[in-house]
């Protein structure tokens, strides 16, 4: 890192998209806002990523048309997730594209990330603790050791949890 009196000239990329990764979940929702309220510019476009995560893994081989409604109610569900963060951008007049499919969160997130040329990622946390994380993974953990460019990672206050709980 150059020092601050440096002649050392420091070139940042031209701004690219800001991929968001959202979910059904309050912690994305919190990101999202913390994203739009401290860093986005009017000449960023946005991204929205949501993963597809399937709630059922059959232990024994299911009939074609059991698999598609499956694939269908969870695709239904995707939409229902990414049209609540398409309207909260619209509200803001912010528009962009959407990217939704089916696989692991973080492989998807650093692949948009890469295809798209992102200059950031934004995502919230799910607020493990120390043991699950380490058995279950964390997708934060993944996509700022995976993608090329930097991660905002908007952990929300305990005291908003607190408040979020009593309003629900």
């Amino acid at each position: 890192m150059a020092d601050e009196g440096s002649d050392v000239p420091i070139e940042l990329p031209p701004p690219g998209p800001v991929v968001i990764a959202v979910d059904a979940s309050f912690n994305s929702e919190y990101a999202v806002h913390y994203y739009l309220e401290r860093y986005h510019r009017p000449e960023y476009k946005i991204v929205i990523v949501h993963c597809i995560e399937l709630n059922y893994a059959p232990t024994y081989p299911v009939r074609e048309e059991v698999a598609s409604n499956i694939m269908l109610r969870a695709r239904e569900s995707a939409r229902d997730v990414t049209q609540k963060y398409v309207e909260i951008f619209k509200q803001k007049g912010i528009h962009g594209e959407v990217v939704s499919d089916f696989g692991h969160p973080g492989e998807l997130l650093v692949k948009t990330a890469e295809d798209k040329h992102a200059q950031l990622v934004v995502m919230g946390t799910r607020g493990m603790g120390t043991i699950r994380r380490t058995l279950v993974g964390s997708i934060s953990d993944y996509v700022i050791h995976h993608v090329h460019c930097p991660t905002l990672v908007a952990r929300m206050p305990h005291h908003y949890v607190k408040d979020h709980k009593k309003k629900s």
